[in-house]
């Protein structure tokens, strides 16, 4: 690897669905943030009438962009990341303008359309004559509104969420709460609000059309090449599962304003929104798992759409489940917080909670049956369950109110997510989602949630305080529970080097309790012995100090160069393919990647100035004895030998000072830990060639020690 492959191309994707993931989640927090805090404005300043005013002309919206869009959103991530899989960049940019043009010029029909059946959709249908100027608004806003999904869809193919989350979860939702709340400070009511909308849907749309077009400038050639039979069949089975599936989360407001109140359906709004809060993983984590389906799938690496669908699933349930207990555990109190007359809707929180937990499974589900080419499947479900969803609601919203529609809701969810959960896995797709670490995190939910009831029972009449213990009874129990009792090896480890990384007192306090039993050095220790034959990479830290021996100018004087040159030498192939292969870095974007590498060559320099300062003394470096035959990344030795765990800077500091020993006092022993074994840096370095294979091998046969490798 060069210096110059730490840098993503510009079409395949800087980040890992772990970097896309997180970003992701972060943009959800803060758009459900807003969006909640939204309807909290309006319902605090202007009551549960005006909320289910906006929301149902929000409802609206919501449905026409589905209608608008023709399968656009999920053909564009599909289609955009297999081309430049393939790199096939004129079918990728052909496939982008094709995807952006249609929807938004279809967006403009129906606008005008809505805009001119607003007076008799306010009056006659949902009996609200104050509504047609919200709904005329609301539908100016949207061309804005589908523009901005498109686009927002066909940069997600390029594998990076940045513009998914900066413009869509973050830009968009926090400027309407912005301007929501200066518009009600200034009295402008629901016409204010909607006003609102409208401004923040066009400044989003102009973001996503400059991120989109920087990204297309990024593709390699000029041509455009659009294959219209291919993506207008995947789009229009990808437009009916995208309706019935939204059609299931905005349906039952619109039949609700039929049926209902705008104050009922204020409340019911209310109620959803605290469940969303519960949901916010799931999109951004199954946005993030989209375009990497479909890249493995058109690469056929079937193992990877396993282990992504299955790694979401999980991670899905970690996150929202407890979120979800603690909102069902406090539902009251949640509900108070937007006024006095919501907390009526407290069933209403327990019934859609239910759902939202069944849909931590559905929709990985869904995203994984589309990204293969099989949306057919996905249409007959999510048809057959929006009609479903319709008949429930039409027979128990006239029975039982705003429970009857969570009731509807939450059945329709059930079933639709199993029979695509035994979809994906039929298909041999992947295996079943669920396992030992999927219950340990039901279980600590559970656990969370009923420690939160009580929590919320003793401390009845402190609103405040009710939710702050709530939430931190919650967070403390299910992590607790997940740590000690639901993390595989692979996550400890990965959480161990997280936390040496960013807690270094924790480390500290990790290693001294590690060390407290070691035995000190009896002998001197040949230290050809410690780094033949599995830390070979001691050897690159040695060419780090003659090169700083050799360019003493250079380092003194042009700092910036000397991190070049050690970039460019075995120092930087050690950082790239064990440091940042084996996961010790949180941020692997370039510019971390820098800022990291330079931190790390101060460091090295400074060891060495300590190292000449106290008399040539290593201080006390930690071995322990490798057993004979233990497996270590694929080698393995017939004898037992002694390994060197930490302290290769220092050992290679000796090796520069022209030693061959390190002495009793500047080693301690500690006993063999099978579950944190040394690593074998040495195939690393070798196989990505960091070091030549004559190096290794010389290194090898001077040890005089027969390495074996593993079937």
């Amino acid at each position: 690897m060069t210096a110059a492959s730490a840098v993503s191309s510009p079409t395949s994707g800087g980040r890992s669905l772990a970097g896309d993931s997180g970003r992701a989640i972060v943009g959800a927090i803060v758009s459900n943030v807003c969006n909640v805090l939204v309807i909290l404005v309006i319902a605090r300043a202007l009551g549960s009438g005006a909320v289910g005013e906006y929301t149902i002309a929000f409802a609206i919206r919501a449905i026409l962009l589905l209608v608008c869009g023709v399968g656009m959103r999920t053909a564009m991530t599909r289609f955009v990341a297999a081309h430049l899989a393939r790199e096939e960049h004129d079918r990728a940019r052909g496939a982008v303008m094709a995807g952006v043009a249609v929807p938004t010029a279809f967006a403009i029909v129906v606008a005008v359309a809505w805009f001119l059946l607003a007076g008799t959709l306010a009056a006659e249908v949902f009996h609200e004559p104050a509504l047609e100027l919200p709904l005329k608004i609301f539908a100016a806003s949207l061309p804005y509104f589908v523009f901005t999904d498109v686009a927002l869809s066909a940069t997600q193919g390029f594998r990076t969420m940045r513009p998914y989350v900066w413009v869509g979860q973050v830009l968009e939702p926090a400027g309407r709460l912005t301007l929501t709340v200066v518009v009600l400070v200034a009295a402008g009511g629901i016409v204010g609000a909607s006003y609102a909308l409208l401004v923040a849907s066009a400044v989003s749309a102009v973001a996503a059309g400059w991120s989109l077009w920087r990204m297309l400038g990024r593709v390699p050639g000029s041509g455009y090449r659009t294959d219209w039979r291919e993506l207008t069949s995947f789009g229009a089975l990808s437009w009916l599962a995208s309706m019935a599936t939204q059609g299931l989360l905005w349906a039952d407001i619109v039949i609700l304003g039929v049926f209902v109140s705008a104050a009922e359906v204020g409340a019911y709004q209310v109620a959803v929104r605290v469940v969303l809060i519960g949901m916010f993983v799931i999109t951004p984590l199954t946005a993030a798992m989209a375009p990497r389906i479909a890249h493995h799938w058109a690469r056929h690496d079937a193992a990877e759409v396993a282990n992504a669908y299955t790694s979401v699933v999980l991670w899905s349930a970690r996150l929202s489940l407890p979120v979800l207990a603690g909102l069902v555990a406090a539902r009251g109190p949640v509900l108070e917080v937007f006024g006095t007359t919501f907390p009526e809707a407290a069933p209403v929180v327990l019934i859609l909670a239910a759902g939202a937990f069944v849909e931590s499974f559905g929709a990985p589900s869904a995203v994984v049956i589309n990204q293969i080419g099989r949306n057919g499947v996905n249409v007959v479900i999510n048809v057959s369950a929006l009609a479903l969803n319709l008949g429930l609601n039409v027979l128990l919203i006239p029975l039982w109110g705003i429970e009857g529609a969570a009731a509807a809701w939450a059945v329709t969810i059930l079933l639709s997510a199993t029979a695509r959960v035994v979809v994906v896995h039929v298909l041999d797709v992947a295996p079943w989602p669920w396992g030992r670490r999927l219950a340990v995190a039901m279980l600590g939910a559970l656990i969370a949630g009923e420690c939160a009831v009580v929590a919320v029972t003793l401390l009845r009449g402190h609103l405040v305080l009710e939710l702050a213990v709530a939430a931190v009874v919650v967070l403390l129990v299910h992590i607790g529970i997940v740590v000690f009792l639901g993390l595989s090896r692979a996550e400890r480890q990965a959480l161990s080097r997280q936390v040496s990384t960013r807690l270094p007192v924790v480390r500290r306090w990790r290693e001294q309790h590690r060390l407290r039993d070691a035995e000190a050095g009896a002998d001197p220790l040949p230290i050809l012995e410690l780094i033949s034959p599995f830390r070979a990479d001691v050897l690159a830290r040695l060419d780090l100090f003659y090169a700083a021996r050799d360019h003493q100018d250079l380092y003194r004087d042009k700092p910036d160069a000397f991190i070049d040159l050690a970039w460019a030498g075995p120092y930087g192939g050690w950082f790239r393919e064990v440091v940042v292969a084996r996961g010790h870095l949180s941020d692997t974007s370039p510019a971390a990647l820098r800022r990291t590498f330079h931190a790390i060559v101060v460091d090295a320099m400074r060891i060495s100035e300590r190292y000449y300062q106290s008399g040539r003394s290593v201080g006390a470096v930690t071995i322990t004895r490798l057993p004979a035959g233990v497996d270590l990344d694929g080698w393995y030795l017939e004898e037992d030998r002694w390994v060197l765990l930490d302290g290769g800077h220092r050992v290679a500091l000796a090796l520069f000072d022209g030693r061959d020993t390190l002495s009793p006092d500047e080693y301690v022993v500690v006993d063999w830990d099978p579950e944190h074994p040394p690593p074998n840096n040495s195939r690393l370095m070798l196989t990505s060639g960091v070091l030549p294979p004559e190096v290794v091998k010389g290194l090898i046969d001077q040890a005089g020690v027969q390495v074996h490798t593993s079937s």
